[in-house]
């Protein structure tokens, strides 16, 4: 059955099980005020992946998030009831990017060695 299930993250720790076939629709609190994932889930598949998520207030330093062997995917913003503003991030796999090939101009090429 395809139904969309909600799950908790917590600031603390942000490791959610989710089945490996769900899609995420929505990042939001939801009537506790607590920050929630909203998925696309087929509830008969059974293999689970670990989503590995980041809350960060504006202005908290990031430092030791960044160039690690992950990147951060911005998922939502949120501003919870006292006015403060939050900051869903998704660990996601570092992609190595192909180095872009090498233009020369026709003088360039010319001035090559042989």
């Amino acid at each position: 059955m395809i139904t969309i299930y909600k799950y908790p993250i917590t600031k603390e720790e942000g490791v959610v099980k989710i089945p490996s076939s769900a899609k995420l629709l929505k990042i939001d609190y939801d009537g506790d005020r607590q920050i929630c994932a909203w998925a696309l889930v087929d509830s008969e598949d059974t293999d689970m992946v670990e989503h590995k998520f980041h809350i960060f207030g504006t202005g908290w330093d990031l430092g030791d998030y960044l160039n690690k062997d992950y990147d951060l995917a911005h998922l939502a913003t949120l501003r919870d009831m006292l006015g403060y503003i939050w900051h869903v991030f998704e660990e996601i796999p570092k992609v190595e990017m192909p180095q872009r090939p090498l233009i020369l101009t026709p003088d360039q090429m010319m001035q090559l060695p042989l």
